[in-house]
């Protein structure tokens, strides 16, 4: 019983590892690195930052939150007594990738 639960928590640090490596460039991604920021154009009056953009950045990270939190909490509760953890790792991993992608979605415009 150890030896398989010491196994499952290997798994489940070796998945959130590979979860964080993934998340890495989209945190990331909201420092402008260049002058020229990905979502910025410029004219004759100086830059332009395109609101579909952010708007589409800004709803998939706060999506990405909530739902790691809702996921979290559902995941805990509807786990086995001994595998509270677990599950509520796991439902927050599977609760960040579902509202990620539906704040992504929900942007007022179509992302380009």
């Amino acid at each position: 019983m150890i030896n398989r639960t010491l196994k499952m928590k290997t798994a489940l640090c070796a998945i959130a590892a590979v979860v964080s490596g993934a998340l890495v460039p989209t945190l990331a991604s909201a420092q402008a690195y260049s002058p020229r920021p990905a979502y910025a154009t410029y004219d004759s009056t100086g830059p332009y930052y395109d609101p579909c953009a952010r708007s589409t950045t800004n709803r998939s990270t706060g999506g990405g939150l909530a739902g790691a939190g809702i996921g979290a909490a559902i995941g805990s509760g509807i786990s086995g007594n001994g595998a509270r953890t677990e599950g509520a790792v796991l439902g927050g991993l599977l609760g960040a990738v579902i509202g990620s992608s539906i704040g992504k979605k929900s942007a007022a415009c179509t992302p380009g």
